[in-house]
């Protein structure tokens, strides 16, 4: 026992040696790279705090807390602009508010942010207080609070204990320090992981041991709120004014802030005449297969058409819930592919932008009628990690990071595209030199052992056997063979065959010393052994390249032919492999006439696939092999002219290499900043040698944003002042979610509205989507004729009789149902404003309950959808919800906000409302375009569990939903259904609470048997 006690002490001390080296290694990569840093002006400046947070770092606390801080300088954002700058500074000041309002929000909620321990601290420059941060690993338990990672853009506080409470901060002075992340640790390994470099406002209330620089007392990283969509949008902003003349600024944006308001031309002809040009601009491109509606092909060819136009022009197509919107868009990229056209597709989320990069890969990869557009030319970028892209999710076929990783052994130099390529013509153009060389090396390592003298008595090295020659020269499959007589050059062979006295005289003749140390080599390595070696291993590298280059490298017109020679390649290897390899008739191939004829040029490709049409059918070995081998070097020498790759050794190069390149780019809209660092044009400062063709300047000829109306304007302006773009197309609808806005100063200022929703108001002439294939006809009657007056019409899919489902039997759970459920309380969380209500949640739980059993016994697919426009009941549904309703692979449910279920669609849709009081008061679900979003999100069914009475007295929407529930008898109490009811019950009991347990008879609901049947306990007993 001792002896297994003393094996594990010391397997801790190893550990803990290991672990103590590698956070030395750890700090000694810190202090490299920053002295590298400090060596170079320009890596040093990316150290430098932007505007920004030099603002966030002059508040105070007192500033902070001060919601009126900036109310002045706010000036509401007008609808129409006088000149660019006054249209780009009218952002400025709404956008510091906004920042202003989230750290505020941030401080406010400071007792629930996410915190992580430092356990190492080196400060890196002491008059600009920049310090290196080592934090420990963030905890794997989903309900702690100590799982916050750095990330650049992140502005953190520094805090000696667990954030409790806001007033930690504001002890003293020294308490209250603000830091901004500057880098941090990444995947490429210019820096260790867990490592950060943050610059403080302040000196940190850190004491840190001098010799360690391990903090003395607990010392801990509590996050804030991220900058990087602040400073990519005020970077935008400012860029824009302060370079207002120079030449690459986009016309577009001139088109966005000089339009005046007017009226639209409603003139049938006129709009007849334009639609009927616009749809000969996407004749021949196949957009017939996507089976398009009328509305969706008119937008499409509207905004293919404007492509062959000179100047900026911006569409504008409306996208009410469930009209194709998605489909509208890839049908876009599709047309946008086959013409070679260069488009960015953005949108506000990573679900938004993943949604349309799915729909583009499916019709790409479905498609196989030899159409122009292929996978390679489509690249989806992002943050990896919140799209959830592994290797077995189907866009990691296209996501930038995995086709940069797959692409990289094809750029290295020496191993890379070219060094196969050359290996391979080399070889199969000129076998027998290579050999004679191969030859030629062995003999001279076989003469060099011999020569060895002895040294103080030792014996002489034996001589090697065959197992133990070096790898690269391959032992031939039989020892006991007679293969190495059949030698293809002329030397060998009369060695072979002459008399021994004859043979020293033809190796002298042809330059060979010692004919005994040949004929050794001969007989170790055979020609055929070697040709065979060789060829295997150079082939299967180049078959290897040729693999990931067809299938992601993007493509061109220039490229077109080396994409067809690629797989003539693939093809004619396998016919050689299988010769070369062909034991029985390798003589045949083995003839000086084949091996060492001269491969002519032949400079006509066209000519190529019949040629190997040629190859295939041939029967004879001798002449197969001639051809093939021909045809071979001709295709790789094109490859070799045609398709030259740069040396890179590094990811985040070819990944540039592919965004200029690539016709089809993915990503979210703060995302696309990351484009300004991508040279579009053949200028000098390209960062990667182009094809060694000429290209033409690869700018972008399409923006399009997916989710306009859910955008600040100035938000959108990130891709829209990219350079070149003059064509843009906006997809959205007004009538849904707007962008999120923190403040309500910058909201009143209109900081809030999409350049959609302003251009809409001034009467900017809309594509409309006009047929809605989701949501049953009893789900969409009242949206439908409630917000877009009756304009959209039911679509053949949702009228037919088999898009009614009925999941429960129960006739409360119909297509469309308002269930009243008004005993319960709406209530705030414990740290928080957000509301919740106990007895809706149990409801709303106990239904999801009986979905699930419904499934499990039918085996019938249901995903179910919970929506709630408040947090707390999020939190509190999940809680009652668990996680066991997900682990049945023909049921899932999504508990999620109204604003996290935008552009989501589920089968069966249950709202929970929560209010529930007397004076009707309703908050924010007064917002309109927030109880579109809710009541559009259901294919099948949807149910809205809610206080009927509360709701009828808001003078809001939902009095008008009650209202036509009740007229239309889609109106129901808990009470009509019997499970229902009791589960309501036993949410009241459990509740705990006199006030709701009184309440029971404004349920009218009849008490349980068990309460009729035995006398009263209090509630504590009835649990126990």
């Amino acid at each position: 026992m001792s002896d297994l006690g003393e094996v594990f002490h010391s397997a801790e001390d190893d550990s803990r040696m290991d672990a103590e080296e590698e956070a030395v290694r750890k700090r000694e990569a810190v202090r490299s790279y920053w002295a590298e840093v400090k060596k170079d002006d320009k890596a040093l400046s990316r150290f430098a705090l932007g505007y920004l947070e030099h603002k966030i770092f002059s508040w105070s606390v007192h500033d902070i807390f001060n919601k009126n801080l900036l109310r002045q300088q706010v000036k509401s954002i007008p609808d129409t602009f006088t000149s660019k700058i006054t249209y780009l500074n009218s952002f400025t000041c709404p956008l510091i508010e906004e920042v202003h309002a989230d750290v505020f929000s941030a401080l406010d909620d400071y007792a629930q942010s996410n915190f992580i321990k430092i356990i190492w601290v080196e400060k890196l420059d002491d008059e600009k207080s920049i310090f290196c941060f080592e934090v420990a690993e963030p905890a794997k338990d989903p309900k702690s609070r100590e799982t916050y990672s750095p990330k650049g853009g992140d502005i953190i506080v520094v805090s000696l204990r667990k954030p409790q409470h806001v007033s930690d901060l504001i002890q003293n002075k020294a308490s209250y320090v603000l830091g901004s992340v500057l880098k941090c640790g990444d995947k490429d390994g210019d820096f260790p992981p867990n490592c950060c470099i943050v610059r403080f406002s302040a000196a940190i209330p850190i004491e840190v041991d001098p010799e360690t620089k391990l903090p003395v007392a607990p010392s801990f990283a509590v996050f804030l709120i991220n900058m990087k969509t602040y400073n990519r949008i005020w970077k935008c902003l400012r860029m824009e004014v302060e370079n207002q003349n120079r030449s690459s600024s986009t016309g577009i944006v001139d088109l966005v802030w000089q339009y005046k308001r007017r009226v639209l031309d409603d003139s049938l002809s006129c709009y007849q005449i334009s639609q009927y040009i616009a749809r000969r601009s996407i004749d021949g491109l196949g957009v017939e297969k996507f089976s398009l509606n009328d509305s969706q092909l008119n937008a499409v060819a509207d905004c293919v058409s404007v492509m062959e136009n000179h100047s900026p022009s911006l569409k504008l197509i409306w996208g009410p819930p469930g009209t194709g919107k998605t489909k509208t868009i890839s049908t876009i990229l599709w047309a946008m592919l086959a013409k070679g056209l260069k488009t960015l597709t953005c949108a506000p989320t990573n679900t938004a932008v993943l949604e349309v990069a799915s729909r583009i890969v499916r019709l790409v990869g479905e498609s196989s009628d030899g159409s122009a557009c292929f996978l390679n030319d489509i690249v989806l970028f992002g943050n990896k990690e919140r799209m959830k892209i592994d290797d077995s999710n189907d866009l990691s076929m296209v996501f930038l990071d995995s086709r940069a990783e797959r692409l990289l052994p094809c750029f290295v130099p020496h191993t890379g595209w070219r060094q196969c390529l050359c290996s391979l013509i080399d070889l199969i153009e000129n076998p027998v030199a290579k050999y004679k060389l191969h030859i030629q090396d062995i003999v001279e390592k076989m003469k060099m052992e011999k020569e060895t003298p002895e040294k103080d008595g030792d014996k002489p090295l034996p001589r090697k056997d065959m197992n133990s020659l070096p790898l690269r020269y391959p032992l031939r499959s039989n020892p006991n063979s007679k293969d190495h007589l059949v030698a293809p050059l002329s030397v060998f062979r009369k060695i072979t065959h002459n008399r021994p006295e004859a043979e020293k005289g033809e190796c002298h003749k042809e330059g060979w010393d010692d004919s005994e140390t040949m004929m050794e080599a001969l007989r170790t390595l055979p020609f055929k052994d070697y040709l065979k070696h060789n060829y295997n291993k150079l082939s299967k590298d180049l078959c290897y390249c040729i693999n990931i280059l067809y299938n992601d490298h993007p493509r061109s017109s220039e490229t077109g032919q080396s994409f067809q020679c690629m797989l003539e390649v693939l093809e004619l290897i396998k016919i050689l492999h299988a010769l070369i390899n062909c034991d029985k008739n390798t003589d045949d191939i083995c003839s000086d006439d084949l091996l060492e004829g001269k491969v002519e040029e032949d400079c006509n490709p066209v000519s190529w696939p019949q040629q190997l049409a040629c190859v295939q059918t041939n029967r004879c070995n001798k002449s197969r092999f001639k051809l093939a081998r021909s045809l071979c070097v001709q295709e790789l020498r094109y490859l070799r002219k045609n398709l030259e790759l740069p040396n890179y050794y590094s990811t985040r190069q070819i990944q540039l290499y592919l965004l200029q390149r690539t016709k089809c780019i993915l990503c979210t809209v703060s995302s696309s900043f990351r484009l300004y660092g991508v040279p579009m044009d053949n200028s000098p400062s390209d960062t990667g040698r182009l094809l060694k063709k000429p290209e033409k300047p690869n700018l972008l000829d399409l923006l399009i944003v997916d989710e306009a109306a859910q955008l600040k304007e100035c938000e959108t302006l990130i891709p829209l002042l990219l350079p070149g773009i003059k064509q843009a197309v906006f997809i959205g609808d007004e009538y849904q979610l707007p962008a999120l806005v923190k403040s309500k100063i910058s909201d009143n200022a209109k900081f809030g509205r999409s350049v959609f929703e302003r251009l809409s108001m001034l009467g900017y002439s809309k594509h409309l989507l006009n047929v809605q294939y989701r949501m049953h006809p009893e789900i969409s009657k009242f949206p439908l004729v409630t917000f877009y007056d009756g304009k959209i019409s039911d679509g053949p899919n949702v009228t037919t009789e088999s898009y009614e489902k009925r999941f429960l039997a129960s006739k409360i759970f119909g297509s469309y149902s308002f269930i009243n459920v008004d005993g319960g309380h709406e209530t705030t969380e414990k740290h928080g404003r957000s509301l919740k209500n106990t007895i809706e949640a149990a409801a709303v739980s106990r239904i999801v309950q009986r979905l699930f059993k419904e499934s499990f016994s039918t085996g019938i697919k249901i995903s179910v959808g919970v929506v709630s426009p408040y947090n707390a009941q999020v939190r509190a549904i999940h809680e009652k919800l668990g996680k066991s309703y997900n682990m049945h692979e023909g049921f899932s449910v999504k508990v999620k906000s109204v604003d996290g279920f935008q552009g989501a669609e589920e089968d069966i849709i249950i709202i929970s409302t929560v209010r529930s009081n007397k004076a009707g008061s309703v908050g924010f679900l007064t917002n309109m375009q927030r109880t579109n979003v809710a009541l559009t999100r259901a294919k099948h069914c949807l149910w809205i569990v809610g206080n009927g009475t509360t709701l009828s007295n808001s003078k809001s929407v939902w009095q008008n939903i009650v209202k036509d529930a009740q007229d239309r008898g889609c109106y129901f109490d808990a009470h009509e259904d019997k499970d229902l009811s009791n589960a309501v019950i036993k949410a009241v009991i459990e509740l705990d609470d006199a006030d709701n347990l009184v309440k029971m008879d404004s349920l009218h609901i009849s008490k349980p048997r068990f309460q009729q049947s035995r006398p009263k306990y209090r509630s504590r007993d009835i649990r126990n």
